[in-house]
């Protein structure tokens, strides 16, 4: 759809094997509260038109992990945010560990998507 990421960076704790398109193919270590992770990436337009971000999809934070997904400078990505054509921005992922997690069953899930649409 002529968006895609590009230019990956990241904390020492991630272990980064791909991107393909707008996914992130990659694993992290959080091994004790405090530990966090960091992805930086450009988001590329390169359609002919402008487009605006939709919505922003991750996890809600809860007591035990602190999810952010925001520029790379920690500004909030607000809905109907504009990337030019031709142009890219670059994003942020932060995901920290805050505090042991005590329950056996607790699963955490890191996936985040940004939805885009053409600006008419």
């Amino acid at each position: 759809n002529g968006i895609y990421y590009d230019n990956v960076s990241y904390t020492d704790n991630v272990v980064f094997k791909s991107v393909d398109g707008v996914n992130l193919l990659y694993s992290a270590n959080l091994i004790r509260p405090g530990d966090y992770y960091e992805l930086y990436f450009d988001v590329i337009n390169s359609t002919n038109y402008n487009i605006a971000i939709t919505d922003c999809i991750y996890n809600y934070d809860d007591e035990y992990i602190k999810y952010e997904l925001t520029y790379a400078d920690g500004s909030v990505i607000n809905i109907g945010d504009t990337i030019k054509k031709g142009e890219s921005i670059r994003i942020k992922y932060k995901v920290l560990y805050k505090k042991y997690v005590v329950e056996d069953d607790y699963v955490f899930d890191t996936s985040f998507s940004i939805l885009y649409e053409q600006v008419i």
